[in-house]
């Protein structure tokens, strides 16, 4: 009855929990790569003095970005897809 369906939603929690931890886990060398990446596009970019070498270091930073907003993209849809097909639960 109601305590089988409570103790099934723990199970899915913890579970789901489990697995945004692992994901959280791998996102972090790309997150680290990413922050030093754009440090040093800063430090280069304070550099510059003209605006065509400006643009481009901001367009670097935008595809990096870009590439971390689609890692979360990415993650969102695992998820979506775990609900969908029961394999969280």
């Amino acid at each position: 009855g109601a305590r089988m369906l409570h103790i099934h939603v723990c199970l899915c929690m913890l579970n789901l929990q489990s697995q945004m931890t692992e994901f959280e886990a791998s996102a972090d060398p790309l997150q680290e790569w990413l922050n030093s990446t754009e440090v040093r596009v800063q430090e280069s970019s304070a550099r510059l003095h003209d605006l065509p070498a400006k643009r481009q270091e901001l367009s670097k930073l935008q595809v990096f970005e870009t590439h971390s907003d689609m890692v979360h993209i990415l993650f969102k849809c695992k998820i979506c897809i775990m609900v969908t097909h029961g394999a969280i639960c």
